[in-house]
């Protein structure tokens, strides 16, 4: 989990930055380590659609999801 600590941002613009974040760390991963992955026979195609914005939703919502797949 990315729970950057920033000053004077809101919670949207620190979701943004976590965003940011991931999206560079996969881009960069997907990049600089693909001979690994290909060693590994890793499938890239779900890492290589990684791209901001991401879906969000709400902490009730989550909580419901969980509670309904037993989580």
């Amino acid at each position: 989990m990315i729970e950057p600590e920033v000053a004077f941002m809101n919670i949207d613009q620190d979701m943004d930055l976590a965003e940011n974040f991931i999206e560079y760390i996969v881009g960069r991963v997907l990049t600089n380590r693909k001979t690994e992955l290909d060693t590994l026979k890793r499938d890239t195609t779900f890492l290589k659609k990684t791209k901001s914005p991401f879906p969000k939703i709400s902490y009730d919502e989550a909580h419901d999801v969980l509670n309904k797949e037993g989580i």
